[in-house]
């Protein structure tokens, strides 16, 4: 037997795929037909440590909500944007799309990957790690892709490894034409990291920029004009903080530019002081921005990696590259990848 496996079982009648360390207890669930979402996930507080698994994710809880809510849990996979678009619609080389039903106005967010069935193409483990790879067609999520610019293929690694927990995704533009995109991610972690104290004594920090002004974003509609302001004068909290931001002192629903270290990644932190836990979500030079929101009635955090800004394919338009659309040839391929691991304080 490998110290890694993969173990497949039922959950309210989902499959789900559960990647499990053998020798730490640590472990990931994940349900493919739910748009292949991380509902659970459980890691050492350290590398080296025997110390029972942390949960870092725990939303197997709310698994029947999933289709109604596909953004509300887990780790939802946020495609072919993550961000809103306001009044759903946009222009992209010189064309208008128009993603919204007839009649409506609203503002469209986080793509729409995370309420389809995928399909499995591997699962595997050895002695070194358990991994599962899903992907899904654009040709496969409904009338909205329909819509898109172009058609698409997006597959998705999860890894669990001594250490931690791995995300590597890869997006192609089958279609014939140009096709602009945005990939994000909107974890929950679930806080305080254990029995003792509280979500509000946790502490946030993050490598960061500058504040986009998520107001003056929003503004920006289909056609408009290039705002005036896009940045912040000066920030909502100290992101920067060497001991990080209380969280009980901040409702969060902040965007900030990305800092890349000489890695050339881009981390944030949540410092759990009671429970010695230190998580860390690390990504690479293809997420620009981050996202950090607190959901109400929750004790959790997102600390959600974006490639783009809020609204960045209205944004595009008028002139604005710092938002981040990235524009995908016909064939063209666009990866990149995020990881998740506790350390001690």
């Amino acid at each position: 037997m490998t110290r890694f496996q993969v173990i497949t079982e039922m959950h309210s009648g989902a499959q789900v795929y559960l990647l499990r360390d053998m020798q730490t207890n640590a472990l990931a669930r994940i349900l493919p037909g739910l748009g292949a979402n991380c509902m659970e996930l459980r890691l050492p507080p350290g590398i080296a440590t025997d110390a029972a698994p942390v949960a870092i994710i725990d939303d197997m809880q709310f698994v029947d909500k999933v289709h109604e809510y596909p953004s509300r849990y887990g780790i939802p996979i946020l495609f072919p944007w993550p961000s809103g678009i306001v009044k759903g619609a946009f222009v992209f080389e010189k064309k208008v799309y128009n993603l919204n039903q007839p009649g409506k106005t609203g503002s469209l967010h986080h793509g729409y990957v995370d309420n389809v069935a995928w399909r499995v193409v591997r699962s595997d483990c050895d002695n070194s790690a358990a991994w599962l790879t899903c992907a899904i067609d654009s040709s496969a999520c409904g009338e909205l892709a329909t819509k898109y610019p172009s058609s698409f293929t997006l597959q998705v690694t999860w890894r669990l490894s001594a250490a931690g927990f791995q995300i590597a995704m890869e997006a192609v533009n089958t279609g014939d034409v140009s096709m602009p995109m945005g990939m994000g991610l909107h974890p929950y972690f679930t806080i305080p990291f254990g029995q003792k104290g509280s979500h509000q004594e946790c502490r946030l920090a993050a490598q960061v920029g500058r504040q986009w002004d998520l107001k003056a974003l929003m503004k920006v509609e289909p056609g408009g004009e290039k705002p005036t302001t896009i940045f912040l004068p000066e920030a909502g909290f100290d992101p920067v903080a060497e001991t990080g931001t209380l969280i009980g002192d901040v409702q969060f629903n902040h965007v900030f530019q990305a800092h890349f270290n000489e890695r050339q990644t881009t981390s944030a932190t949540v410092i759990d002081p009671v429970n010695q836990v230190k998580m860390v979500v690390t990504a690479s030079k293809e997420f620009g921005t981050w996202v950090f929101y607190t959901p109400t009635g929750r004790s959790a955090i997102s600390l959600e990696p974006w490639t783009m800004a809020p609204n960045a394919f209205n944004l595009a338009a008028t002139g604005i590259e710092e938002a981040g659309m990235r524009t995908l040839q016909p064939g063209e391929k666009w990866s990149g990848h995020v990881e998740i691991n506790c350390q001690k304080p």
